[in-house]
């Protein structure tokens, strides 16, 4: 989600840690013991390169358009580190995402219209297709965790026309939330979602469609 990611500022709080533990996070210093992946810009250019046609445009999800710019992230740090999120646990996501093989992401916040709602869109670069699934399973797993933990009763819910893509969703306290993952090749793409919608199916796996249909089930 992936696992987790992963916005920037969520606008609804009591959805942040789900939105935001997709992967994708804001680096200042590095927490103690995380060794700094040194990129120069050229290679960085080289692993980001094209993912953005993987990311929710505007239009493309009722109920939300995009907000901000594109956010880069071409290190396992900048991924991993959330705002709030402690260092012990950013070890531990920097572990995970170096050992799946990560090699860069971005991510695009969401903004509802008409509804105080939240969310992001966000694709992940692995090595291989293995490192990919991992990392699926992974934010699958840490959604259900989170509203588990929140007592917001989590279940899924199906993706069609998407290949192995897993939907999950949570009745909140203001509304749901809910999130699509599925790999491309060697990506991992996910859209997370926060309102006072009691559903968000629809939407949600439209824009899913949308992305998938345009890039044609492919990330290398």
């Amino acid at each position: 989600m992936p696992a987790m990611k992963h916005a920037r500022a969520t606008l609804l709080a009591t959805a942040a840690a789900a939105l935001l533990i997709a992967g994708c996070g804001n680096s200042s210093a590095p927490p103690a013991s995380i060794g700094t992946e040194h990129i120069s810009a050229k290679a960085t250019a080289g692993r980001i390169a094209g993912l953005r046609p993987y990311l929710v445009g505007r239009g493309e999800e009722t109920g939300f358009d995009i907000f901000g710019t594109v956010t880069t992230d071409a290190t396992s740090l900048d991924w991993a580190e959330i705002p709030g999120l402690n260092p012990a646990r950013t070890l531990q996501e920097v572990a995970r995402l170096r050992a799946e093989g990560f090699i860069g992401g971005v991510s695009q916040q969401l903004v509802g219209v008409g509804d105080p709602g939240a969310g992001v869109s966000t694709v992940a670069r692995f090595s291989n297709p293995t490192g990919a699934a991992q990392a699926e399973g992974e934010l699958t797993h840490q959604f259900v965790k989170t509203y588990n933990r929140l007592r917001h009763q989590p279940g899924q819910f199906p993706v069609p026309g998407i290949p192995g893509a897993t939907g999950v969703f949570a009745l909140t306290h203001q509304g749901s939330a809910a999130k699509i993952i599925w790999v491309e090749g060697n990506c991992v793409l996910s859209i997370s979602n926060s309102s006072r919608l009691r559903s968000l199916e629809t939407q949600i796996i439209a824009a899913a469609q949308a992305i998938y249909t345009r890039t044609g089930g492919k990330c290398s």
